[in-house]
């Protein structure tokens, strides 16, 4: 295999892991990654962008000694990360912990300011609890609904999906809470 060869198979290699890490994430990163993909360039690109970084010409210009060297980056790049994802991806998880904490103290306040604790702890985990199943049924309809590369849209399809799911939590634990004093009044008598 000649160094051009390793440096194709190995940036193949990695457009095929990222289809594959795609299988694995979030409806909201699927679509990032489709918009950041609709922004790539091809092999040459990066054939003509490293050999300008390291000898200051164009990839065709460059004698086959220096044409190795940059294969040789290339091929070393293929395994290296993307700042610029990397960072945005540390901020969204912090932002995630964080909208969970502030969510749980919201529903520890609720439930400290209760009468009646257990029922509202009942509550609380309803109404969470749909609105995680919402968001995640939301984000199974992200690619019908948005198409690929539209991230703004999956994370307001998943947002209104989270806040119906928690609606109809709330409105089914109502009725269960209704229904359970009629059924315990009527069983005792």
């Amino acid at each position: 295999m000649t160094v051009k060869e390793g440096a194709e198979y190995c940036s193949d290699l990695r457009d095929k892991l990222f289809v594959e890490y795609r299988k694995y994430t979030s409806a909201v990163g699927v679509a990032k990654a489709e918009k950041l993909k609709l922004t790539a360039r091809g092999f040459d690109y990066y054939l003509n962008r490293y050999a300008q970084a390291q000898f200051g010409k164009n990839f065709d210009a460059l004698t086959t000694k220096e044409r190795n060297a940059v294969y040789y980056t290339v091929l070393r790049k293929a395994g290296g990360g993307n700042a610029d994802v990397t960072t945005k991806v540390r901020k969204l998880r912090i932002s995630a912990r964080i909208a969970i904490l502030f969510t749980a103290v919201l529903a520890t306040g609720e439930i400290i300011a209760a009468r009646d604790r257990v029922k509202e702890v009942a509550r609380q985990g309803s109404i969470i609890a749909s609105g995680m199943i919402g968001g995640g049924l939301a984000g199974f309809a992200v690619s019908f609904v948005c198409g690929p590369a539209e991230p703004a849209c999956a994370v307001a399809l998943v947002y209104i999906g989270s806040n119906l799911g928690g609606m109809a939590g709330e409105a089914a634990n109502d009725i269960y809470q209704e229904e359970r004093l009629v059924f315990t009044h009527w069983a005792t008598e």
